[in-house]
């Protein structure tokens, strides 16, 4: 039991997490269990507070999307039913940007405005076709990057298009 709450007072785990982390250690699986019911019962492990947490900290401090942290918390054997009621509790709660808001932030941190006009248009048609193709290479960096992170194709083909017009952020 020591040693559960050693790791629990570093950091939140999941339940599946505690568990693995403890059998790794060289815990017997009777004896972990009982310690994970105990921790439970006390309420010193609880996977809604620890998704909400990590849902929290994702968004705000490492920028992530919703799908990049559901793919998380799947991995950590969180259900999928809290995951969801607690992104929901924390978009109602806490978040003043919308996840597009946060793509567009991170689009503009990272790269900056984005524009997408042509530099001449007396220029031949080669060299046209040539920018053309540098702009489309460019604008599917920036969507690639985004999605990446885990937000999804609108929400980041919104941050561009708004990235493309930033002297509007008072919309």
């Amino acid at each position: 039991m020591e040693r559960a709450v050693k790791l629990l007072s570093i950091r939140g785990y999941s339940v599946f997490e505690l568990t693995k982390k403890l059998e790794d250690k060289g815990y017997e699986t009777a004896e972990v269990q009982d310690v994970i019911q105990r921790l439970l019962k006390n309420n010193f492990l609880n996977d809604e507070r620890f998704a909400y947490d990590r849902i929290r900290y994702r968004i705000t401090v490492s920028g992530w999307g919703k799908r990049r942290i559901m793919m998380e918390l799947d991995a950590k054997q969180v259900d999928s039913v809290i995951a969801a009621r607690k992104f929901d509790e924390y978009f109602e709660v806490e978040a003043e940007k919308s996840l597009k808001e946060q793509a567009y932030a991170l689009l503009m941190r990272k790269y900056g405005p984005w524009h997408d006009q042509m530099e001449d248009g007396s220029a031949s048609y080669d060299i046209r076709m040539q920018q053309r193709k540098e702009i489309e290479k460019e604008k599917n960096r920036r969507v690639q990057f985004l999605m990446r992170r885990g937000f999804s194709l609108s929400e980041a083909l919104d941050a561009l298009a708004r990235s493309a017009r930033p002297e509007d952020e008072d919309e």
